[in-house]
């Protein structure tokens, strides 16, 4: 995975914080979120993870803090997120259609609002 920690994992009953060497970019959050619900996964079908959030804390540096939950309630979680994400897509490009649609033409807006909702 290539992601360099400086301790071993820790955990307050909740969190797990995997302490990283420095932050991390898109993909090795992703790489490490993939291997963590992999791990958990093998190794109960009781709990998942909900999210995994990196960030600087004061002393102890750069932290993956992952919060595990039950599966239901991490999977119901991820998949509000991921929804919440999409809706907010479509807000922007709705926004983006009314703005290009300045001059009121009703038939003008139907037809780039279907343009762009097939495109999606």
């Amino acid at each position: 995975m290539g992601i360099k920690t400086v301790s071993p994992a820790t955990t307050d009953g909740v969190d797990v914080w995997v302490y990283l060497a420095n932050n991390l970019n898109e993909t090795e959050k992703s790489s490490l979120e993939d291997y963590f619900m992999g791990v958990l996964s093998k190794y109960t079908d009781e709990f998942g993870l909900d999210i995994l959030v990196v960030e600087l804390n004061a002393g102890a540096g750069w932290v993956a803090k992952c919060d595990v939950k039950l599966i239901e309630d991490a999977r119901y979680n991820r998949m509000a997120r991921q929804s919440s994400v999409k809706n907010e897509e479509i807000f922007k490009m709705l926004k983006n259609v009314f703005e290009v649609n300045n001059r009121g033409d009703p038939l003008l807006f139907i037809l780039i609002l279907t343009d762009t909702l097939l495109g999606l």
